[in-house]
């Protein structure tokens, strides 16, 4: 075995207490004591920290600064967090265009961590991270899920990873104490397999997109099969309700659902039905029907008053003041599939949000068009055409995942398609299968 290979067995092992150290003993320190302070508290600490990070972002950044100046605001002269709503709103199409301009003086790019997602709506994002905002993420999550554990755990769990595909194209692979299952690659055919290799690994938590949950659980139903499994993570798509509670009796599991973003600019958790912000994490504000959040943790990056794209109406409104922001459920992220050749699901989140593309880089935007199962066809707004390398790396990638069951083609397109309620049509459907 190489030592490539070693390393990546090896590594899911290390406890992040061990991976990052000091720093990382610090930022989950920081974490639990102010979830110990008293409100009072809380609200002072919390207005601090977003003032002294909006001034940071307006001293360190050539956008901020120059955003503000246009809009005759100084952020120094803020008093309070309700200051805040002088300030304008950014959106993904401003982290698009201003890409540099946002990193804040004095970290070099070429240093930092580079991250392609595609978004929530398909809008490809180019962002960077710093290795602390990395190690800030990670102590956040370990926080939240000592609390669905019931105390911190020192050594690392085994862990249920059913968000997209194998790191080598299998069904399934065990990386050390993580157990991948391929939500691409998962059908009736190898259901079975499948189960009987969970049930010997014998996981304490399955990690998930709920896309690809509901399609497990759909395999597992109508194969009469149980599996119990002690917790459940969820992430990056909407759930019910409904689908929680399903989840939650035929895994005989307890549940957490967290609320967030490839931007890390906020951060919310359901587990008894409602989303409740961690307002030491982010600070958002409920914004004519837009969640709009002001990134709190460290990062080379800052994201202020910025547009979620996600929604919340009015009666969703449980709590709304400095130290408590509580919705009773968050709109505008779909659950969406499309279908192979053998009109099996693929979720979109973890076919096209799970990887880095190539062409996310030289497009505007795009959106997933399907007729027929098994033929992808992604409409794209960009300057000049795609590549032939950028339109190869897709197709291999997509084939690679989907064991040659899905093609995928380009086109060109000087407009998106939309919906009947005027918002941007993500995934089509133009035929009935």
């Amino acid at each position: 075995m190489s030592l490539i290979n070693v390393k990546s067995h090896i590594g899911p092992y290390i406890p992040n207490w061990v991976k990052y150290g000091k720093y990382y003993h610090n930022v989950l320190s920081g974490i639990y004591k102010y979830h110990a302070l008293n409100k009072e508290e809380k609200k002072s600490h919390i207005q601090s920290r977003v003032l002294k990070t909006v001034c940071k972002a307006y001293d360190n950044t050539s956008f901020y600064n120059r955003l503000y100046k246009e809009n005759n605001i100084n952020p120094h002269s803020f008093k309070e967090v309700d200051d805040l709503k002088y300030l304008p709103i950014i959106s993904k199409t401003d982290i698009i265009t201003n890409v540099d301009e946002l990193i804040i003086e004095g970290f070099n790019k070429d240093k930092l961590i580079r991250a392609n997602t595609g978004g929530s709506t398909g809008n490809p994002l180019l962002l960077y991270r710093s290795e602390h905002e990395m190690v800030h993420e990670f102590a956040y999550l370990d926080f939240h899920l000592a609390k669905l554990f019931g105390g911190y755990s020192w050594l690392n769990k085994k862990k249920l990873i059913l968000r997209g595909n194998t790191y080598k194209g299998d069904v399934v692979t065990r990386l050390g104490c993580n157990l991948i299952i391929s939500s691409q690659l998962l059908n009736v055919q190898n259901i079975g397999v499948v189960v009987e290799k969970i049930k010997a690994f014998n996981p304490l938590l399955i990690h998930a997109y709920p896309s690809s949950l509901m399609k497990f659980l759909d395999l597992l139903l109508l194969n009469k099969m149980d599996i119990t499994i002690p917790y459940m993570l969820t992430s990056s798509e909407v759930i019910t309700q409904q689908q929680i509670n399903l989840a939650t009796n035929m895994l005989n599991t307890q549940h957490l659902d967290l609320y967030g973003n490839s931007e890390h600019s906020v951060l919310a958790l359901n587990k008894q039905g409602t989303y409740e912000f961690d307002m030491n994490y982010c600070y958002p504000e409920f914004v004519n029907g837009k969640i709009v959040s002001t990134k709190l943790i460290e990062s080379p990056m800052p994201l202020i008053k910025y547009d979620c794209g996600d929604t919340y109406l009015d009666m969703n409104i449980l709590k709304n003041n400095i130290t408590e922001k509580v919705l009773t459920s968050i709109g505008g992220r779909a659950v969406e599939y499309v279908n192979d050749s053998l009109n099996n699901k693929l979720p979109v989140v973890s076919l096209i949000y799970g990887q880095h593309y190539r062409f996310f880089d030289s497009v505007n935007d795009f959106s997933l068009v399907q007729d027929k199962p098994g033929i992808l066809i992604i409409e794209y707004i960009a300057a000049k055409p795609l590549s032939n390398s950028d339109i190869y790396d897709a197709q291999q990638i997509i084939s690679n995942i989907t064991k040659q069951l899905l093609s995928v083609s380009f086109v060109k397109v000087n407009s998106m398609r939309i919906n009947s309620n005027g918002k941007k049509a993500f995934v089509v459907n133009d035929g009935m299968f």
